[in-house]
């Protein structure tokens, strides 16, 4: 069983009993009964073996821990309600068959997620995250679990900040402004450029000049200032006018398209001394 709670079983038939399995049904039907598993028709999920789970409904001679064991005398499935919040486990011990209910499995999980969370060591945590970024598999699954995590509301901002350090990729919530900064001055190129990802929305124009001005590298800093031309990004004054005197023509050429740009910044690119600058600067005025 997956899935059993700290405080032990909801309920116990003995294995001995004149019949077992007739006891493990009324004991589950009253459970099921109570905590609301079986939907407004009477549907509810079952698993049957490894098969995962089939969605169904009592017939008139039902029997449930008769069919679904794994040795002759042992029952051992789950019923899940069909909106996935109640479960009610049946597993066999040594000599009692054990019914395990869990009336909000999302809680449960996320309870039992933490308390894992909580108990691990931080060595253990580390390994675990090298061990799985060492599997091999394509690098289209990586994008779409990536994505896939951090899309997910409740995922820790220091995982956060880890996965996107580890995979360069940003999808999700917005980043709390303590975070970007973080990114913004990251040594790997490559988590600074995921933060364009965010689109505008996120980074603010101090955030974003901050972002580019940081970068050393021509190409990289000419790169970034293409993809806030694409955003409509904006800067500030200061950062306005560093762009225009930069050293690499191209990033000056590129900087005239900025949105928002100071009516002196324009008329300086306007006089530049490459006309490739100049021509770009030319819609600006």
């Amino acid at each position: 069983m997956p899935i059993r709670p700290p405080g032990g079983p909801t309920a116990v038939v003995q294995l001995d009993a004149t019949d077992p399995f007739a006891d493990t049904d009324a004991e589950w039907f009253r459970l099921a009964t109570a905590h609301g598993l079986f939907g407004e028709d009477g549907g509810f999920l079952v698993t049957l073996g490894h098969g995962g789970c089939f969605r169904v409904r009592l017939g008139k001679d039902w029997r449930l821990a008769e069919v679904l064991r794994n040795q002759p005398r042992c029952p051992e499935f789950m019923t899940l309600s069909s909106d996935g919040k109640t479960l009610i486990g049946v597993t066999t011990e040594e000599y009692e068959i054990w019914l395990i209910v869990v009336d909000d499995v999302p809680a449960y999980q996320e309870q039992r997620a933490l308390r894992l969370a909580r108990e691990e060591s931080e060595k253990e945590r580390e390994a675990a995250w090298d061990g799985l970024f060492r599997l091999r598999i394509s690098q289209q699954t990586w994008e779409r679990w990536a994505v896939g995590l951090l899309s997910n509301a409740s995922l820790p901002d220091d995982l956060r900040l880890d996965l996107v350090v580890r995979t360069g990729r940003y999808y999700g919530r917005e980043l709390p402004a303590d975070l970007i900064d973080q990114l913004i001055v990251h040594p790997d190129w490559k988590v600074r450029s995921a933060l364009v990802d965010t689109g505008t929305n996120q980074l603010t124009p101090g955030q974003w000049s901050r972002l580019v001005l940081s970068e050393e590298n021509d190409r990289r800093r000419w790169a970034l200032v293409s993809v806030t031309v694409d955003y409509g990004a904006t800067f500030t004054t200061a950062a306005y006018e560093r762009l225009a005197a930069d050293p690499v023509p191209r990033v000056r050429a590129e900087a005239a398209a900025l949105t928002g740009l100071p009516v002196t910044v324009a008329r300086a690119l306007l006089t530049d001394p490459e006309s490739q600058v100049r021509r770009s600067a030319y819609p600006a005025a």
